[in-house]
């Protein structure tokens, strides 16, 4: 049963995903124009000859694209769904491993509660829309599963979240607000 009810949910957002066919929201093409022409060499510029100008909000999703520009990879539809889904998967994953470590006597709750989040269309249309959404829950999925390790925390743990918290503004400007994560949890942790 374990084992289904990890993949039920990841079943269901793909089967999700893949029922919005080929749409992709046009403010993705905004990331993939940046990344494509700094590909070509142009700079970061939205259209080539204008000069570089930051009109885009995730320097890593453009960073992301244009590497798998350079090495041939991207296709306009599918590259952006297949990481979403991959990134939800991600972020699917480290969120029912937090929740079983803070909730260890409500798995089957944490299980449902991602099944009724698969099923989501907000969540399905923005998974696979081709912005930093995904990218975004994936690295903020990371720091709260950091963030909720057993034990006590160490210098070891700092840094990780130091550098988790410092990559979630570069997925999202408004993801600097997570720095906050790890020092609030430590400081209200009950200490054994």
């Amino acid at each position: 049963m374990t084992r289904v009810a990890r993949l039920l949910p990841l079943v269901l957002l793909t089967g999700h995903v893949l029922a919005y066919g080929e749409w992709i929201v046009d403010d993705a093409g905004i990331v993939f124009a940046y990344a494509r022409n700094w590909v070509e060499g142009l700079g970061l510029t939205a259209f080539p000859g204008d000069p570089p100008v930051e009109g885009f909000t995730s320097p890593l999703s453009v960073v992301l694209f244009a590497g798998l520009m350079k090495i041939g990879v991207f296709h306009t539809v599918w590259t952006p769904k297949v990481l979403g889904l991959l990134s939800m998967a991600g972020a699917f994953l480290l969120v029912r491993a937090a929740a079983r470590v803070s909730f260890p006597s409500a798995g089957r709750w944490i299980d449902i509660g991602l099944v009724f989040a698969a099923l989501s269309p907000p969540l399905a249309i923005w998974a696979s829309s081709g912005l930093e959404n995904p990218l975004y829950a994936l690295v903020v999925a990371m720091l709260l599963r950091w963030t909720v390790r057993p034990g006590p925390p160490g210098y070891r743990d700092a840094v990780v979240a130091g550098l988790l918290a410092g990559v979630i503004p570069l997925v999202r400007p408004d993801g600097c607000v997570y720095a906050a994560l790890w020092p609030r949890v430590v400081l209200t942790r009950p200490h054994a």
